[in-house]
């Protein structure tokens, strides 16, 4: 018994030589990066501010998402330790300054897709810091394929979108 009993003690003394052996080989190696989405999504967003708007206690956040990835991915949601609730939304038709909220906003595979007054906005609702010119708000933009992305907006004045030129 004690033979048996030496020969499993030497078999576990040499895989755990074996073990540490070879996780010394790898300790000066660079991590692997890490995988893609299985879509490949690759979303960028920039440009991003922020506006109060007429509700009290309400801002706008406006920006441009850029989809470097090979199939279109859908911004779905977005959440804010500023605000208490966070929603989608496009301006109506016709020029209209009435919010419809919207279930998801379209960033197309190669292209982008901008969120500024007068189309799509994300409103932050029962905002809890200053709206004020300088300030920063935090949001957290959730897509579809790309995963969340977090960013921070410069609050700046509001342009209301019936004084801006015809595109």
């Amino acid at each position: 018994m004690s033979g048996r009993r030496g020969s499993r003690v030497g078999l576990a003394l040499v895989a755990l030589v074996a073990v540490v052996a070879l996780s010394a080989c790898t300790g000066d190696e660079a991590p692997e990066p890490s995988a893609p989405s299985p879509s490949g999504a690759a979303v960028r967003v920039e440009g991003t501010w922020a506006a109060r708007i007429s509700t009290p206690h309400a801002a706008a956040f406006y920006f441009i998402a850029s989809n470097d990835g090979p199939s279109d991915d859908r911004l779905v949601g977005a959440t804010s330790r500023d605000a208490g609730t966070v929603g989608l939304y496009e301006s109506g038709a016709n020029g209209s300054t009435t919010l419809v909220p919207v279930d998801a906003i379209v960033v197309p595979a190669g292209g982008s897709v901008s969120a500024e007054p007068g189309g799509y906005e994300v409103v932050l609702l029962a905002v809890g810091v200053p709206i004020q010119e300088g300030a920063s708000l935090s949001l957290v933009l959730e897509f579809e394929q790309a995963g969340e992305v977090a960013v921070d907006a410069e609050v700046r004045p509001f342009v209301d979108p019936a004084t801006l030129p015809p595109t």
